[in-house]
């Protein structure tokens, strides 16, 4: 294996606090294929009637009774309210709805952290095509150290993506992306002035 013959050694988990090294990738993989978050959770609770499910719906802001959520309204205008709200809107979206929610008195959306990553986009011959279309997307990471300024060990991590999608020109090419895991610039996310 390229890997140990370059001096990394077997991780069995790399999201072990000094792990180092290749190893399998974590994902939430079924019978060889990855599963998407819907596919593990949504899917299966579909039929219960405790579940209402709106697709191509944007949710504008939460509904508060105080300081306690009580439901949201959608850019449509149409209000929904429940014993219980969860924003799973991820760090972009959940910080700015809100704050377009008016909760203004916490440090809501402050702390962004971004991983950068370089992707190095490769050609598949055909050969390599064929055999990218039978194997999972993502199969193995490297953990590993660079060395350089205050970073500190495992502050880096390499991944292949392969084949990068599902439909051509996305199926013949594999992504080979490395990216920085410890990171020291914080960024932020605000509205732009007069959003309401």
């Amino acid at each position: 294996m390229a890997t140990a013959e370059l001096g990394y050694p077997r991780c069995a988990d790399y999201h072990a606090p000094d792990a180092t090294g290749f190893g399998p990738a974590a994902l939430t993989v079924r019978d060889g294929r990855r599963v998407s978050t819907n596919d593990a959770y949504l899917e299966p609770a579909r039929a219960r009637p405790n579940l209402t499910i709106l697709g191509d719906t944007q949710v504008e802001r939460v509904l508060l009774d105080g300081r306690r959520a009580v439901g949201v309204r959608t850019s449509a205008g149409v209000e929904h309210r429940g014993p219980e709200v969860l924003v799973c809107a991820g760090a972009i979206h959940s910080p700015a709805l809100l704050l377009r929610s008016g909760i203004t008195d916490r440090p809501v959306g402050e702390n962004l952290v971004e991983h950068p990553m370089l992707p190095l986009v490769l050609v598949l011959n055909e050969r390599e095509r064929a055999r990218a279309a039978t194997v999972r997307t993502v199969s193995a990471l490297l953990r590993y150290s660079s060395g350089l300024a205050d970073a500190g060990p495992h502050d880096m991590q390499m991944l292949a993506l392969t084949p990068f999608g599902l439909e051509p020109p996305e199926s013949g090419l594999a992504v080979l992306g490395v990216s920085a895991t410890r990171v020291f610039s914080r960024g932020r996310v605000t509205l732009a002035q007069g959003t309401p």
